[in-house]
């Protein structure tokens, strides 16, 4: 194809357009990650303990669990899911013992970033970095867990997965207008 030529560049406006489409509509859907830059995120300042920089823009989410006492806060910052310092997990893995998450809570046991809080607990002595709530959950749970159970902190108090199926509708009523035109 020798004699094709390239087709003529796109207007600023469509650029933008399209842009906006992405950030705001595709890119917040699970599974899109691939398109994100991902970007490594600051700690938070181990003296006051105070949430990094990062997640003041970003919706605080909390998974709990009662029972065991679980209390984990985290939230997203450039296409990955940061587990806040002094959140708590449970203190042994009670999924099967090959899951790869299994490994994972070991690893942060091993390396020191999960450390004993209680009898039954452990607290992250940092912030910690996971691909997803689904790779997080499971970690502070100490069980398989797709993390679409974290909630937001403040007056919604909806959860990680309501919140992905609200913009999946979005993008539904989006593109079904966009056809009608």
């Amino acid at each position: 194809m020798s004699g094709t030529r390239p087709p003529p560049p796109l207007p600023e406006a469509d650029k933008s357009d399209m842009e906006v489409f992405i950030e705001q509509l595709i890119l917040p859907v699970p599974g899109f990650d691939f398109l994100r830059q991902s970007t490594s995120v600051a700690q938070a300042d181990s003296k006051t303990g105070s949430i990094p920089t990062e997640c003041r823009t970003s919706p605080i989410l909390r998974l709990s669990n009662k029972m065991h006492g679980i209390k984990a806060q985290a939230c997203e910052v450039g296409g990955e899911f940061v587990v806040l310092e002094n959140s708590t997990a449970v203190a042994g893995w009670r999924g099967k013992a090959d899951h790869g998450y299994a490994k994972r809570h070991t690893q942060l046991v091993r390396s020191g970033r999960l450390v004993t809080r209680e009898e039954e607990t452990l607290c992250l002595a940092e912030d910690g970095v996971f691909r997803s709530p689904g790779a997080a959950s499971p970690v502070i749970l100490g069980r398989p867990d797709n993390g679409r159970t974290f909630r937001k902190i403040g007056d919604s108090g909806i959860s990680y997965g309501e919140q992905q199926s609200r913009q999946l509708d979005r993008i539904a009523l989006y593109c079904g207008r966009e056809a009608m035109e």
